[in-house]
């Protein structure tokens, strides 16, 4: 034990000090070491050459490249030529930042090494170092899964897109949540037999057909109802094609509404846009997944004479 002034200092204890410092961060390194190499998101470092000083284990995956096939590469190699000069463009930018507060998010594709495309979304920040940008850290995510999703999405919505469009019937895609609502409203209000109070109340009928939404009608439907254009039949409103002689078909279909039916038909008389009245075969469904509030409703419409049927 040696005695410096006052105090007594024992090698033992200082060396025994720095042991169990030691280990607790060597601890602390491999929790936090453990973590960012077996999280699914890549982790990675850029030196102020956008090359890679760091790159999680996880990369592999993504690139089949393995860790030491990447270190000290700059990162754009392995962005598609397509993608390459933007990606470019905001690493010089972010590296031109004095501020950590500044970052970038933004999707790019990636070329793995067996030369396949690999949709990742990047998250950039940059860390200063005695006041000056010194490197980047980024976050790599896989997102190819999800853009498939997305990709086929779009491809069935343009499948039933144009399977609705060159329908040889008439279709109307119509929002009913706000005849739902009010319904909703008048039954709170006592109001039981709706069938009987829409046929002694046929203002309240009026009422409920302002209240639909038409979002969408098809190619069909303009030569049914000889309008020129969608704007015309659907900011006019179903009002402009039901005739006050139609209202007690409408009433039943929202009596059916009320007992909440999500399909109903009927027969009834339209009126053109040009006041040619018409014999309509209606049939409409609620779509899937809008149950609850009608806010999705296919409506079929068709010409009885023109058909045939009569």
């Amino acid at each position: 034990m040696k005695k410096e002034g006052n105090r007594c200092r024992c090698p033992e204890r200082d060396v025994a000090f720095k042991l169990q410092l030691e280990t607790v961060l060597q601890k602390s390194g491999e929790k936090y070491r453990t973590l960012v190499e077996n999280i699914n998101e890549v982790i990675f470092t850029l030196d102020k050459r956008a090359c890679f000083s760091y790159v999680s284990p996880t990369i592999e995956r993504i690139s089949q490249y393995k860790m030491e096939e990447i270190m000290g590469k700059p990162f754009a190699r392995f962005i598609h030529p397509k993608d390459r000069q933007r990606l470019q463009d905001k690493l010089r930018e972010l590296t031109s930042k004095r501020s950590s507060k500044w970052k970038y998010e933004g999707e790019f594709r990636v070329v793995d090494k067996d030369g396949n495309i690999e949709y990742v979304r990047c998250f950039f920040q940059p860390i200063p170092k005695h006041g000056e940008p010194n490197s980047l850290i980024g976050v790599l995510r896989n997102i190819t899964e999800k853009r498939k999703i997305e990709e086929a999405l779009r491809e069935s919505e343009e499948r039933y897109r144009s399977l609705f469009e060159n329908s040889p019937i008439s279709l109307w895609e119509e929002d009913f949540s706000k005849v739902k609502e009010h319904i909703k409203k008048l039954s709170n209000s006592g109001v039981k037999d709706f069938s009987a109070y829409f046929k002694a109340h046929p203002e309240e009928v009026s009422k409920c057909i302002k209240m639909v939404t038409i979002v969408d009608v098809n190619k069909a439907s303009l030569d049914l109802y000889e309008a020129k254009n969608k704007t015309q039949l659907i900011d006019g409103g179903l009002s402009q094609i039901l005739p006050f002689e139609c209202y007690q078909k409408f009433a039943k279909e929202l009596a059916a509404i009320s007992k909440g039916k999500l399909k109903f038909s009927c027969e009834a008389v339209n009126r053109t846009l040009t006041d040619e009245k018409k014999q309509i075969a209606i049939s409409w469904s609620v779509a899937p997944g809008y149950e609850e509030n009608l806010s999705k409703v296919i409506v079929s419409k068709i010409d009885k004479f023109k058909h045939g049927e009569l």
